[in-house]
């Protein structure tokens, strides 16, 4: 398709234009952020988002840049729940309002990434690059959820197309616009740094005098607009370590990173091993496609190669990291996966001697897409539970001093945002553990009551309403524990009179006597 340029007389291509293809962006990214936006259940993390930023942006603040470890209510930085502190202030706190200011960042991602393919690609390759970018599942899922990572891809892809423009030669006030960004990315989570950090070397790696003049004056601007927060968080690491509870990493998790790039996760069972074939068969063609082009020099290589690592190379930063720290987070990869997106959109309009392995590899990926978001929509495992029916059920059969127990926090938190009364009472996590990341004071700001044992939180009620998640009971069972020591605890001085699965989340009846 292509249109008239009235000046020269040469058809320019309908897609190279920079408006329609923007418009056709917008209405395409927009149709996977909006279906279904109420219906996943609100789970811990953005129960904590809503419950949290509802305060108000005095007390985000006051929360956050609290003195000491056992008054701090949580350990991220702040832009993003003071963005949703004004945003459900006039919009309200319900699903659908919580998680529509992440799809507004999600489509700014998309536009994000098109900007950037059209500062390295051609105008085709941007497009095809922003509509993966539109259409992958990893990417569809953070932009539909109410936590700050679409927040943060949005920021770090802005640093980089700044950055981009510096290195073509733009103004150099467009380094200040890098730093700015870069610091803003920071201020939104803590892990910003392992895309910022690879990024910036690319600057030095130049060996241009006004790229990499550009890359330490933006790089500087950015530590110094991030050290009043830095010099706070270096007073916090105690709780900061234990907030992030994973594993050290290791190759599986860098493998699992490129399935999730393209594929997301989780996915059901059946189709997982043809999920992976599909991604099997995308990488080793996009790879194959990337060393043909460096070899032979063709149009775009450079780019192509750079997107590819800049793709893997937070990653890796992760890794390195986590050799003292785990923090393995692939959500805080979501800018990776815009660049591994666009990497894509180059390969697959690459020249080819084989045309018919091109047209597999570009259905294997349409087919891992559609069976990512299949995945993704349907799913309703851990750690989502429907807690709206839960607590409306609960509260209509309860009995007069009956309490509601909750095994811990992942199921008490989302039933205050479901509108449980308060206090909610759960089983604290032991002490120092690597779960143990909720503080006192982040308890009774949130209308949360922890107790040590069962002794402590039933005390001489008659009967008990246990709540937990089924992943909890097998996890012990695997241990070979067998039941849930809480369960068998409640065992010897109640009577089991009721059980109810309500997906992954288990309510047991419990009364003395057992009537």
């Amino acid at each position: 398709m292509t249109q008239e340029n009235e000046t020269s007389g040469v058809r320019v291509p309908f897609l190279d234009r920079s408006l329609p293809a923007v418009l056709i962006l917008v209405a395409v990214s927009l149709v996977p952020r909006v279906l279904a936006l109420g219906s996943r259940p609100v789970w811990y993390d953005e129960a904590f988002a809503a419950l949290f930023s509802a305060k108000g942006s005095s007390a985000v603040l006051h929360g956050l840049l609290a003195s000491s470890v056992e008054a701090m209510i949580d350990t991220h930085p702040p832009l993003y729940f003071l963005a949703l502190s004004g945003w459900t202030a006039v919009l309200g706190s319900g699903p659908i309002a919580l998680r529509s200011l992440s799809v507004v960042f999600g489509i700014g991602v998309v536009l994000l990434a098109y900007g950037i393919g059209r500062i390295l690609l051609t105008p085709r390759q941007a497009f095809i690059g922003a509509m993966l970018t539109a259409l992958l599942p990893f990417q569809v899922h953070y932009a539909q959820e109410a936590r700050m990572y679409s927040l943060e891809c949005l920021l770090l892809l802005g640093a980089t197309a700044c950055f981009l423009l510096g290195v073509k030669g733009a103004s150099p006030l467009i380094w200040i616009g890098f730093g700015v960004l870069a610091a803003a990315a920071e201020y939104t989570h803590h892990l910003a740094f392992v895309f910022l950090v690879p990024l910036a070397m690319t600057g030095l790696l130049t060996r241009r005098r006004r790229v990499v003049l550009g890359t330490l004056a933006g790089s500087a601007l950015a530590v110094a607009l991030y050290s009043p927060w830095l010099l706070h968080a270096f007073g916090q690491l105690t709780l900061i370590d234990r907030a992030y509870w994973i594993e050290t990493p290791g190759l599986v998790n860098l493998v699992r990173t490129l399935l999730v790039y393209i594929g997301g996760l989780p996915v059901a069972n059946e189709v997982l091993p043809i999920l992976l074939f599909c991604v099997v068969l995308v990488l080793t063609y996009g790879l194959l496609a990337t060393f043909r082009g460096a070899r032979r020099r063709t149009q775009g290589w450079l780019a192509g190669s750079w997107l590819l690592g800049m793709s893997i190379a937070p990653a890796l930063v992760m890794v390195v990291v986590s050799l003292r720290v785990p923090i393995y987070l692939e959500r805080a990869l979501l800018a990776g996966g815009v660049m591994f997106a666009l990497w894509l959109g180059w390969v697959f309009d690459q020249p080819t001697p084989a045309p018919a392995l091109r047209w597999t590899a570009l259905g294997s990926l349409i087919v891992a897409i559609l069976l990512g978001l299949q995945g993704y929509y349907t799913y309703r495992g851990f750690p989502y539970g429907p807690f709206q029916a839960i607590v409306r059920d609960v509260e209509d059969m309860k009995r007069e001093g009956e309490v509601v127990l909750h095994s811990d926090k992942l199921t008490a938190l989302p039933s205050v945002y479901a509108g449980a009364p308060t206090p909610i009472d759960f089983l604290a996590d032991p002490p120092g553990s690597s779960t143990d990341n909720l503080s006192l004071a982040a308890q009774q700001f949130l209308g949360l009551q922890s107790f040590p044992g069962v002794d402590e939180a039933v005390g001489g009620a008659p009967g008990v309403w246990f709540i937990v998640f089924r992943q909890e009971t097998e996890e012990y069972l695997e241990q070979g524990i067998q039941p849930h020591p809480v369960m068998a605890s409640l065992g010897e001085n109640f009577t089991l009179v009721g059980e109810k699965a309500y997906g992954d989340v288990m309510v047991q009846h419990y009364t003395r006597g057992g009537d």
